[in-house]
């Protein structure tokens, strides 16, 4: 419960600064929900300077041209830091609830215990190069020899689709049937060489 509560603790501050900014908040559920992320939104140009840009009227006379861009120019800067932050956030949280997801899904699906999962999570964030090459060949056999499984035909079931067919009459299960001899088939050959409907010339 403590361990809980402790990683509950590290987003007090995201949640005070969402309640401040509703609009943030409306944003990162709208990306939550698969809406227009922030990032697709059209994004906005950096005021330009005015012709007549004076750096010193700038920051000296509220009523000209170049104080109202400064201004301008202040705001947007502010925009593109709160954008940037949210974004990260918003990353943060779409992290965290993957690793939840997966957590979950190790121990309601594969049964694992807490130790099993922390140590699954570490092998599994452990890029490859790190592994070794034995771990890294033991990995490739797995998947090679389960793919391998997976497009050969069983061969039982061959067998049990031999097993389903019923057995010919006159044949002894497990011999194989004996061919006529030469003359019977010529016999049979005059026989029906000859036969007009059902009788015998």
């Amino acid at each position: 419960m403590s361990a809980e509560n402790t990683q509950l603790k590290k987003y007090e501050a995201l949640g005070k600064y969402l309640e401040g900014n509703p609009q943030v908040a409306n944003d990162l559920a709208n990306r939550i929900r698969g809406g227009q992320s922030m990032n697709q939104v059209k994004e906005v140009e950096a005021p330009k300077p005015p012709e007549n840009f004076d750096p010193f009227e700038a920051y000296t006379e509220p009523n000209s041209e170049s104080y109202k861009h400064r201004i301008k120019e202040a705001a947007y800067m502010a925009d593109r830091i709160a954008q940037s932050r949210v974004s990260q956030a918003t990353e943060t949280v779409g992290r965290n609830m993957a690793m939840q997801q997966l957590v979950e899904n190790l121990k309601n699906q594969y049964g694992y215990d807490d130790a099993k999962v922390q140590e699954f999570v570490k092998f599994a964030s452990t890029p490859a190069n790190e592994l070794g090459l034995e771990k890294v060949v033991q990995m490739f056999e797995t998947t090679t020899k389960e793919s391998a499984e997976t497009s050969q035909e069983n061969p039982l079931n061959t067998v049990r689709g031999a097993q389903k067919l019923p057995p010919t009459a006159g044949i002894l299960q497990g011999v194989k049937p004996q061919p006529r001899p030469e003359t019977d088939s010529r016999w049979a050959g005059v026989l029906n060489a000859s036969r007009v409907g059902n009788k015998i010339p």
